[in-house]
């Protein structure tokens, strides 16, 4: 990574709570996924200082930063680590063979 991208992503940037997510509605998420989704983010609210706002949905021109959980079944299950003040939207790619 370059010296901006570093700090891009410094201990001084932070997610400013409540952190917003969004689930896709374009990808094909089973409900069974979707759930899981939902147990996970309430582990890290149950388990960390950390407080979560589902949206319902994302306009075009927003600048919020929020988190985007897609599905990608090419790719498997990644997300980059961090916030990321250069890129309001950090993405959590899902596979089927996630929960496997």
């Amino acid at each position: 990574e370059s010296r901006s991208q570093l700090d891009a992503r410094s201990l001084t940037s932070r997610w400013s709570t409540p952190i917003n997510y969004f689930i896709s509605r374009t990808t094909d998420f089973t409900p069974s996924m979707i759930a899981n989704i939902h147990t996970a983010i309430s582990l890290w609210k149950n388990n960390t200082c950390l407080t979560f706002n589902e949206l319902s949905f994302i306009a075009p021109t927003t600048n919020k930063s929020y988190i985007l959980f897609q599905r990608d079944d090419q790719y498997g299950c990644s997300s980059p680590v961090g916030y990321d003040i250069t890129d309001p939207t950090s993405v959590i790619l899902i596979s089927f063979y996630c929960g496997s």
